[in-house]
This record gives structure tokens, C-alpha cells and sequence, in this order.
């Protein structure tokens, strides 16, 4: 199940079902059994590029799952989670996210269309990143 607001990027896969490979001698290959689970994903979670969602994961509302990011165990509300397997590294300000969410007009695609504004990111002195505008346009 998705809920409302949900932001999917490009190429993530959500599966609901696995193969029975856990119930000896007859796991695969040797049946034909689909282990299904259900995955719900919370409003106004967003999803990053190539992130993988594993059977049976629940996502709270407000979520960041970050690009590439393998899902194999619940997220709290307004959780950001990254890597292999996905690990909580931080939280998203709940306060300010349920204000905005009490309110629908506030969601982007509402408030602004699909148009886009591209800003660079601004990078801590202590990156490794070079201390140059990233982006050019």
C-alpha cells in the first residue's frame, strides 16, 4: 500500500513476495511456494533512486529513504535511512514536518506544480568535497 504524497525516484523496486527458501528439503528449488508479505508506505515519504524495499517493511509517515538504500526492517516516522542493510542515521525535525502535514496545500506537487528550482547544496568546511559551485546551468 502508498499512501498519499509519496515521491518514488527512478528505478526502485518494491517486492512483496520471496521465494520459500527457508523450509527444508522442499525450499527452493525444489516447490513452487511464493512467500508473500505486504509493504505499507507512510504519506509523504520520499524514496530515493534505486532503493530497495523488501517484503513485509512498514514506512512511517514523513521518511526519508536515501538512494540505494536496502529496506529489510520497519522506519520510524520521519526517519532518514540509509545503506546496506538500511540503517537510521538521523531524523527529520517532527515538529515542523507534522505543521506542514496537518495541512495538504502545503505538499509540493500541490503548492508549486512539477516546476523545479535548483540551487547549489551548500558544503560543510570539512567535506571532502571541492569548495567550488558544483552546479552550472
Amino acid at each position: 500500500k502508498i499512501n498519499n504524497g509519496v515521491i518514488i525516484a527512478p528505478e526502485v523496486q518494491i517486492y512483496s513476495r520471496t521465494h520459500n527458501f527457508d523450509d527444508e528439503p522442499t525450499a527452493i528449488p525444489f516447490d513452487n511456494i511464493m512467500l508473500t508479505a505486504e509493504v505499507t508506505i507512510g504519506e509523504y515519504v520520499w524514496i530515493g533512486s534505486r532503493a530497495i524495499i523488501l517484503p513485509g517493511v512498514n514506512i512511517g509517515k514523513g521518511a526519508v529513504i536515501g538512494a540505494g538504500a536496502v529496506v529489510a526492517k520497519d522506519v520510524d516516522d520521519c526517519a532518514i535511512v540509509v545503506g546496506n542493510p538500511a540503517k537510521t542515521v538521523k531524523f527529520r525535525n517532527k515538529e515542523k514536518f507534522y505543521s506542514l502535514y496537518e495541512n495538504p496545500e502545503n505538499f509540493v506537487y500541490i503548492k508549486y506544480g512539477h516546476k523545479k528550482i535548483f540551487r547549489p547544496r551548500s558544503i560543510k568546511a570539512s567535506s571532502k568535497w571541492p569548495k567550488k559551485n558544483l552546479f552550472t546551468y
